[in-house]
């Protein structure tokens, strides 16, 4: 005799095992084992609600809980959640909380880059600045190289020159 063969295909004739596996909430090779506690579904591979009233103890096809939802939940597998018109509120205030705090740092980062660039703006103009000034009393003293490097044999007392001529 055939187990729960998927899609109520025909299983060997020998053996008994389904060719293309098992229905919902069934499993080995012979399809006759029903899915243990807590779990359900193809292969036996979903797990059951945990918000369950009796966690871990669902439909081993359909998932739906025996016993009802714990509290806050409802729906046939638990998975919904139940709103007593507060939750929703509270959810509300959370979410705009969130999301002015997010604003709020945007918008100190901005800031501080600004600032940052503006310092940063500010310093290179006083450099600038101070640099300037500096340059007005600066004299070129390049073309003295060649005066300050003689050598003393070369030298001539300007009353000497100007005496012969």
């Amino acid at each position: 005799m055939c187990g729960q063969c998927a899609q109520n295909e025909h299983c060997h004739h020998i053996n008994g095992s389904c060719l293309n596996g098992c229905d919902p909430g069934f499993y080995e090779h012979q399809c006759i084992k029903i899915c243990e506690t807590g779990k359900y579904g193809i292969d036996c591979q979903q797990r059951c609600s945990a918000f369950c009233h009796t966690s871990g103890i669902c439909h081993h096809i359909t998932g739906a809980c025996k016993d009802g939802c714990k509290s806050g939940w409802k729906g046939a597998e638990c998975l919904e959640v139940q709103d007593d018109g507060k939750t929703s509120t509270t959810l509300y205030v959370v979410v705009a909380s969130l999301v002015v705090l997010v604003i709020s740092n945007v918008v100190l980062v901005l800031y501080v880059i600004v600032l940052r660039k503006h310092r940063k703006k500010q310093k290179k103009h006083k450099i600038y600045e101070q640099t300037k000034k500096e340059n007005v009393f600066t004299q070129d003293i390049s073309g003295y190289d060649s005066v300050v490097s003689r050598t003393e044999e070369n030298y001539q007392e300007l009353a000497t020159v100007t005496a012969d001529r």
